[in-house]
Parts: C-alpha cells; sequence; structure tokens
C-alpha cells in the first residue's frame, strides 16, 4: 500500500466498491441490526455495558484504505480526511460482523483546529450509523513517564466529545515502555529518589544492592536469574506507571468523566524475551487508573494452535484485575516475505485467537489491522501486510476480503464476562526471576499441564490473600529488616491537601513548600490508594494498632511525627475515603514533613511526599 508516493485518483480507483470490498450484501453475517447508541459503555464490574446490554467488542484496528505515506499526519486531519472513502471502509467493517474500530486521533502534541474536530465528530457519527464504537487514540507516543499528562485533554475538551454514545474509550499509551539502558539513563535521579523513599535512604538501599545504586542493564532486566534490585526497578517502573496513569486520569476527567480509559500494554506482546530489554511495564501497572485492561498477542506464535490457546489464556487470567479484558492487537502478516506470511497462517492464527479469546472469556479484541500494507513514514522500510483486506500494489486483488477477515463474523459468540471465574489457581511470582517473561513462560506451562480445565484456571502471585497485619518479605523476596519495601503492600497518594496561612485548603505535591499559620494546629486532608496486593487493615480488624494502616508522617524522614486512623479496610485498587489530619498542633520554625502510609510495628511503604511548611 506505501509504496513511493501514489496518486489519490489511483487510490479511489485501486480501493472503491469493486468487487466483495463495501458490499454488505456480499458477506453472510450474524444479524447484528442497526444499532442505536443512546449511552456510553460503562464498566459494570468485568463486564462493558452499554444501554442495559453487556457488549463483548469484536474490533478492528482501521486506517483508511487511501493511507498514503506522503501524509504528514492524522488521516483524520483537515486536508486528509475523506468521508465518502471512510464511510465505505466502515462498511464492509460493519459487513464482516465488527462493532468497533480502533483509530489513532490527530495527535495530542498540538491543540486541534476545529476542522479537525468536526472530522472526527463526522467520523464518530458514520461510525455510529454503522453500528461502530470508535476505540480513539489521543496519547503522545510510545514513551514512559507519559511527557504531558494535560495534553490528553486537549482533543477531548477542545471537539467536545463529552457524552457522545459512540465513543468506546480514550486510548492514552501505544504499547508504552520505558526503552533501553541508553533511554532509561534518564531516569537516574528519579530512581535515587525512589530508593530513598522505598529503603528509607539511599545508604540502606545500597547495602540491600551490595553497593550498587546504577540502573539495571539490559542484560540484567532479561536475566533468567533472581535480582534484587531488578525487583526494585519493576516496583520503582510499576509506580511510575500508576503516576503517569493517575495524572492522565485526572486532566481527561476535568473535561470528560462520561467516556472510559485505556492503554493499549503489549510492546512486542506481554511477556516478549525478544523485547525485554525494552523494559514494557508490568500488563498490571498503573490498571488502577484504567477502566480495562489491553493485553496484546503479538508474543502469541502463529502457527501454534496449542501455544496460541494456553499462554494466551495466561495472559488473560493474570491481567484479570476484576476488571474487563481488551486484546488490543492480534495479528499475523500475510504479505508473502516468510513461509508462514500468508493468508492461511493468517487465518488459522485468527481462529485461535478467537478461540483463545471465547475460552479466557475475555471481552474481546481487535484484529491488527483493516487493510494492506502498513501505515508508514517514508523512512520507515518495513512493508508487512497485517491486513484482513487485500491492497497490493503489485496484485490485481485490492481490496478483496482474506480468509481472516471472514471470520469476524462468528469470532465472539457465546461470550460472557461473568464466565470469567476460576476453580483452579496457577500461583506467580514475578521476583522469581529478573526477567518477567520467565513468569509468563512457567505460568504457560503450568497452564498447558493442567489439560482441559485451563478454561477455569486463574492467576495468583504470592502475594494473593495478603493483608498489613504481617509482612515477612520485601521486593525481591529478601526478609523484611524494616528498611525495605514491603513485597505485597504499595501506596500512592492520590490528594494531599493543607490548610494554609489563608485557611484554603492548597493541594500539595513534592518539594512544595505552604505558608501556615504560626502558632496553630497545621492541618492536612489526605486520600491514598491501595497499588499493591495486601489489604490495608483498620485497628479494629488488625486486632489492635500492631498491622492497622494509618496515614503518617514519618518521623525517619520529616522533622514531623504524625498519624491517622484510616475508616475502613482498603483493597487493592481502592482509595481511602478523605481523611482530615492533625500534622501539629502548632509550628514556630520551617518544619519538613514526610506524608507516607505505616503498618504499624510493620513497615513505611509507598509513595512518600515531602513538604516544606513555613509559619508566618
Amino acid at each position: 500500500m506505501l509504496k513511493a508516493i501514489r496518486n489519490f485518483a489511483a487510490i479511489v480507483c485501486a480501493t472503491a466498491c469493486a468487487g466483495l470490498l463495501c458490499s454488505p450484501a456480499a458477506f453472510a453475517r450474524a444479524d447484528t441490526g442497526a444499532v442505536q447508541f443512546l449511552t456510553p459503555v460503562k464498566v459494570d464490574g468485568k463486564r462493558f455495558v452499554q444501554d442495559g446490554r453487556e457488549v463483548i467488542l469484536n474490533g478492528v484496528n482501521y486506517f483508511p484504505a487511501y493511507f498514503p505515506a506522503s501524509f504528514p499526519e492524522s488521516w483524520l486531519k483537515s486536508g486528509h480526511y475523506r468521508a465518502e472513502i471512510v464511510d465505505r471502509d466502515l462498511a464492509t467493517i460493519q459487513a464482516l460482523g465488527a462493532n468497533l474500530v480502533s483509530v489513532a486521533a490527530v495527535g495530542a502534541n498540538g491543540k486541534p483546529d476545529p476542522n479537525d474536530c468536526a472530522n472526527i465528530r463526522d467520523f464518530l457519527a458514520r461510525a455510529a450509523k454503522h453500528g461502530l464504537l470508535v476505540n480513539l487514540y489521543i496519547g503522545t507516543g510510545s514513551k514512559l513517564p507519559l511527557p504531558d499528562a494535560n495534553s490528553l485533554a486537549q482533543l477531548p475538551k477542545a471537539c467536545a466529545l463529552a457524552g457522545i454514545p459512540a465513543l468506546f474509550a480514550y486510548d492514552i499509551a501505544w504499547e508504552p515502555h520505558f526503552g533501553e539502558a541508553t533511554e532509561r539513563a534518564a531516569l537516574t535521579q528519579r530512581w535515587l529518589a525512589w530508593l530513598a523513599g522505598a529503603y528509607g535512604t539511599e545508604a540502606n538501599a545500597r547495602r540491600a544492592f551490595g553497593g550498587d545504586l546504577s540502573l539495571p542493564s539490559d542484560q540484567a532486566l532479561c536475566a533468567e536469574t533472581p535480582n534484587v534490585k531488578v525487583s526494585a526497578f519493576r516496583r520503582f517502573l510499576d509506580d511510575m506507571v500508576s503516576a503517569s496513569y493517575r495524572a492522565a486520569r485526572a486532566a481527561i476527567h476535568a473535561v470528560d468523566t462520561t467516556h472510559l480509559i485505556g492503554a493499549r500494554s503489549g510492546w512486542g506482546g506481554n511477556g516478549s524475551r525478544q523485547l525485554c530489554k525494552g523494559a514494557p511495564p508490568d500488563l498490571r501497572a498503573g490498571v488502577k487508573h484504567l477502566d480495562f485492561v489491553s493485553p496484546e498477542a503479538h508474543a502469541l506464535p502463529v502457527s501454534n494452535r496449542a501455544e496460541i490457546l494456553n499462554r494466551g489464556r495466561f495472559t488473560a487470567a493474570y491481567a484479570d484485575v476484576g476488571k474487563p479484558i481488551f486484546w488490543a492487537e492480534y495479528a499475523a502478516n500475510a504479505d508473502g516475505s516468510c513461509p508462514l506470511c500468508n493468508e492461511e497462517v493468517q487465518a488459522a492464527f485468527y481462529s485461535s485467537i478467537f478461540e483463545m479469546i471465547r475460552g479466557s472469556a475475555s471481552n474481546g479484541g481487535a484484529a491488527w489491522w483493516f487493510v494492506g500494507t502498513r501505515p508508514q513514514n517514508p523512512k520507515d522500510t518495513e512493508k508487512s501486510d497485517f491486513g484482513i483486506v487485500r491492497d497490493r500494489p503489485d496484485r490485481d486483488d485490492s481490496g478483496q476480503i482474506r480468509p481472516a477477515a471472514r471470520l469476524l463474523n462468528e469470532a465472539m459468540v457465546g461470550i460472557r464476562a461473568d464466565l470469567r471465574s476460576y476453580s483452579d489457581w496457577i500461583v506467580v511470582d514475578r521476583d522469581a526471576a529478573a526477567g518477567d517473561w520467565r513468569m509468563y513462560d512457567t505460568g504457560t506451562r503450568e497452564l498447558a499441564r493442567l489439560g482441559n480445565s485451563a478454561a477455569r484456571v486463574g492467576v495468583r502471585t504470592s502475594c494473593t490473600g495478603a493483608t498489613s497485619k504481617e509482612a515477612p518479605t520485601c521486593v525481591g523476596n529478601v526478609a523484611n529488616n524494616g528498611a525495605c519495601p514491603p513485597k505485597c503492600l504499595n501506596a500512592e497518594w492520590t490528594s494531599i491537601e493543607i490548610r494554609n496561612a489563608d485557611g484554603a485548603w492548597q493541594k500539595v505535591k513534592a518539594d512544595d513548600e505552604v505558608s501556615v499559620r504560626a502558632n496553630a494546629p497545621v492541618l492536612a486532608r489526605l486520600v491514598a490508594g491501595n497499588t499493591g496486593e495486601g489489604t490495608w487493615l483498620t485497628r479494629r480488624s488488625a486486632g489492635g494498632i500492631a498491622g492497622s494502616v494509618r496515614f503518617g508522617c514519618n518521623e525517619h524522614a520529616g522533622d514531623i511525627s504524625c498519624r491517622g486512623e484510616i475508616h475502613d479496610d482498603i483493597g487493592s485498587l481502592e482509595d481511602t475515603t478523605m481523611t482530615e489530619l492533625l500534622i501539629t498542633d502548632t509550628l514556630t520554625t520551617s518544619s519538613r514533613v514526610a506524608f507516607q502510609m505505616v503498618s504499624e510495628h510493620v513497615a513505611w511503604f509507598g509513595e512518600r511526599i515531602e513538604v516544606t511548611l513555613s509559619p508566618r
């Protein structure tokens, strides 16, 4: 599709409604009917629901059939959008039996102009006409941490997308990863600051790591043997992802609370050994701030049905944190460049993928992608062809439907998310090896060993069922010496507000300075989130102070000691209620306060935010 620069008229001729393309009558399809969307999709436990019914997503990643290499920006931008061709493409996708398209918007690096917004809203209206929901990517790229969360709100705000029923979700990160060692070097100062909070001091971390606080190498991230520093680094990455997604969610919700938020999280495929040095985040990282989990199938072998089923089911079970699971991409190259790069293998792969999605009771998926050779910039030499519709300039069959596409019609029949329950369990431990690929390999083998019961096998970790009452081990499976991050306990600050000298509640972040009233009580309002697996117990549930979780001012890191009770037990991914805390009865000199959660007589844990209080 993307050879040099092709004349637009020729492109239209090659992709016009000839033969099978764009002819709904040419397909035998399920009786989906004309769907009238009344309200946006919501999440109910493990289910997507819309207008009172469960929605199972049967999607296609969409680029239009006319996408030429000369486009400097998105096909939705002014001057590039061809509504009549897009409408024919959507008719084809509907006829194949799909109910969703995933697309990239005009980009979040700049504010869209009114014409861009008109194109996006027109596309959403056309998708709705064809019974198609739209998963809309609004991110800034694939690198973490996200550079500017506020930029993600520009398009939803400028285009007034809130409340549009056809808009399924905002996709905020496209296969995010931290990059190889040279790129990760930029994280050094954040890493050292995180170590001081997680281990109490850099000196404690240095002792835990045998004297070396440098960032782990690419080789270390991929190693088969356990490594305490790598385990700590993965926890650090978990926290960075969660902070990025938390900020993104807050920015988007400031302009639109009506739509779901997701992130396609499978760079190279989840648990890929080949790409482990690129530091992709754990599939569960940041999921607290996402409405659903989005693995990808790129690590599944295209020609091994048993491996597709077993590894895919393991991945889905690991992703199951009580939210919907949407396979954001599954793909097989059909460009003829290798023995397995053909339409027959592609169709067999799709068949196995659909069997895996049904067997794991996932909430659907999206094929990668609609038509032809890879959309790319002129410097990209890859010419792979993952399309389910042919578009090859060296052949005369452009516009014809591939066998894999014909399988979409019945792909998701019979799926109900309430079937995703388990009668047997696999237990995994990410810290058992430095390379997370090892967890996927081990889990897949264990699931395969269980044979025909595999569809009912769930994944637990070594922290499943843990509470704050005890924390015998720290990250990396080392004994808890009181100066290391507890393996099963973790926390982040959702909100910290301090009553300032003017009597107003001032929201603060790390290293802020707040003026407060001298010789008067200093108050804070706090909300914390549980990002670990262990349940936080109240004093009553813990049977006393020991093992109960409290809001705290860490006296070992700051000048002030304080404590405040949580009001309810807090499970994984839950937030506390907002709690007012007395920091100190009076303040006469500038003082440092270090907010951190504590399991009394067990450990300080989670994000530590230090703020300077200056009396006036």
